[in-house]
């Protein structure tokens, strides 16, 4: 399946979210122990472009709870960067053709 994992940042973690970088990509990188491809990723950035608040991720998991665990274990998670995630299965329509689609 697929699914969306919209986040923001929380207020005033800029700082916290340069210290976790590094591992919060790591995180990323070790997706086979996750079950989880990652089809799209991106920085959400503030009106100047450049400023980090918070993340978009389409990924392929076999099911919510794998999709939420891989959320749930991300740095920028467990160490408070970001806020609430938004999880969301999707069934892509237009545009390039994601993934496995």
């Amino acid at each position: 399946m697929q699914f969306a994992i919209h986040v923001l940042d929380n207020p005033g973690t800029q700082a916290l979210r340069a210290q976790c970088y590094d591992r919060h990509t790591a995180h990323l990188a070790d997706l086979e122990r996750w079950s989880v491809t990652i089809i799209f990723a991106a920085r959400l950035v503030a009106d100047d472009g450049d400023t980090a608040i918070g993340n978009l991720l389409l990924i392929e998991a076999p099911d919510q709870a794998a999709a939420e665990a891989f959320n749930a274990a991300d740095p920028f998670t467990t160490e408070g960067v970001w806020g609430k995630a938004i999880i969301t299965p999707f069934v892509q329509r237009r545009g390039a053709r994601l993934g496995g689609v």
